[in-house]
């Protein structure tokens, strides 16, 4: 990538960007958009215990019960074995469980789960689960597991709850004021699925403070060719190349941007003359990727389209 100058002018502040603005304020940036990231919360219930974690992040809080407190070993609501499986949760009785997750930066959410009725007798015996996006302080219901069938096998739930992705996030399963101490439905691999939203990644950062150093840790140093001064610039620091200086970075895979991309500059040209240069003077050249430059009548332009004019010993951006 070379930033450079075949006419005098002044340049401050100039940064690129893939699809996401960003501005620093300071010398030259070039970042590209992050990538949503998948997380999930979940616990597998392989311990006899309220505080497992197996995703990606963790809960806010342990599961805690309703309606009683007598924790994970005993009670109406419990972790233990259902059969020859693994361990799960079961919930049986008018009884609860709630456990919180933070989604405050989820741009989606899906709550997962399987489950087993058991000895439910009729529609008024059943187990609601439900979600909340202020802490607890209302609940919808997504769903309800009711009599009067038994399932001999687990079955599979998902739900989006993408509209109730805060903070405080929480999930609940509740049993009804009909439900006795035969009435139970089982819950394994309790999860919530959930997309963060993406970041901007720092490809490179030049603060131009009297040199090319990148200073985002990614080496993509440069040098200066011919004369090139630097100073204080519109609203920050950067660099005056008069006549043929210019600067240089070295091509790197990093710089090849092929999609979105913006070009962000504070530029003051103090003359559109210069011998052997009669019309195009370039501030930003990726010769293959992109470039911006200054017309001899003043008219800044994005490759060949784009222009505006400008006029001399003003800065514009």
């Amino acid at each position: 990538m070379t930033v450079y100058r075949s006419v005098k002018q002044r340049l401050c502040g100039f940064f690129i960007n893939r699809g996401i603005w960003l501005l620093l304020g300071l010398g030259c940036l070039l970042a590209i958009p992050g990538v949503g990231c998948a997380e999930t919360v979940r616990d597998e219930f392989n311990q006899i215990s309220y505080a497992n974690n197996d995703g990606s992040q963790n809960w806010t809080n342990d599961w805690q019960e309703i309606g009683e407190k007598d924790g994970a070993t005993g009670g109406q609501v419990r972790v233990m074995v259902d059969g020859s499986t693994s361990y799960v949760l079961r919930l049986q009785h008018r009884r609860g469980i709630e456990r919180r997750a933070d989604l405050a930066d989820a741009t989606a959410a899906t709550l997962n789960f399987s489950y087993r009725r058991s000895s439910l007798d009729n529609s008024s015996d059943y187990v609601t689960v439900e979600v909340s996006g202020d802490g607890g302080g209302s609940w919808a219901e997504l769903d309800r597991f009711s009599g009067p069938n038994d399932d001999s096998s687990y079955r599979l739930a998902s739900y989006d709850i993408s509209a109730y992705a805060t903070a405080g996030t929480r999930i609940r399963f509740a049993g009804s004021p009909n439900m006795n101490d035969n009435d139970r439905v089982y819950f394994d691999n309790v999860e919530i699925d959930y997309t963060v939203t993406p970041t901007a990644q720092l490809v490179a950062y030049y603060p131009l403070e009297g040199d090319v150093a990148d200073v985002s840790g990614n080496g993509h140093n440069g040098t200066n060719q011919k004369t090139v001064g630097y100073g204080r610039g519109k609203v920050c620091d950067g660099f005056v190349a008069d006549g043929g200086g210019y600067l240089v970075v070295p091509d790197h895979p990093d710089f090849d941007i092929a999609d979105e991309l913006t070009v962000m500059a504070w530029l003051r040209p103090d003359s559109l003359s210069v011998p052997g240069h009669d019309r195009l003077y370039s501030f930003l050249s990726k010769d293959t990727n992109y470039e911006v430059h200054v017309l001899n009548n003043g008219a800044i332009m994005w490759w060949w389209g784009g222009a505006a004019l400008r006029p001399l010993l003003v800065w514009c951006r």
